[in-house]
């Protein structure tokens, strides 16, 4: 096989995998969202839309993306966490409880404990995750 040749075909894989990689972000989002809207108002989306196509998509192009997907050896740049941050995942939290308590409000003042402790599980496991991802660069820095 011939240089010229070698390089289209990683050229090729390349944006193959990449290619696929979007599918995946664009249709897990789509997915998510339609679900979300279904969960509310029931067959506004079902009536003209099988979700099923979506998450079987998905779900492929997925397993596709983490076989395929290498790993990239240029390094990232380093990103602070900055208050925004924090603020933006304690309003996730609130919608996050707020959609809980929305579906099981039926269960009295249970839904209320409910939904207070799943916020605040998000929101936690939010920052740790946020922190954690934050400590993994500064121990591949040192």
């Amino acid at each position: 096989m011939s240089f010229n040749n070698r390089i289209k075909k990683e050229k090729l894989i390349y944006f193959s995998t990449e290619i696929i990689s979007e599918i995946f972000k664009i249709s897990l989002i789509s997915y998510l969202f339609f679900y979300l809207i279904e969960s509310f108002k029931t067959d506004f989306i079902s009536d003209y839309f099988n979700l099923s196509i979506l998450l079987i998509t998905a779900i492929l192009s997925g397993i596709f993306t983490v076989l395929f997907k290498k790993e990239t050896d240029e390094k990232e740049e380093k990103q602070i966490i900055r208050l925004k941050d924090y603020i933006f995942i304690i309003i996730l939290g609130l919608i996050a409880a707020g959609i809980i308590y929305y579906k099981i409000k039926g269960l009295g003042w249970l839904s209320y404990i409910i939904s207070a402790i799943s916020g605040v599980i998000v929101i936690l496991l939010s920052i740790l995750l946020l922190n954690e991802t934050n400590e993994d660069d500064q121990r591949s820095e040192d």
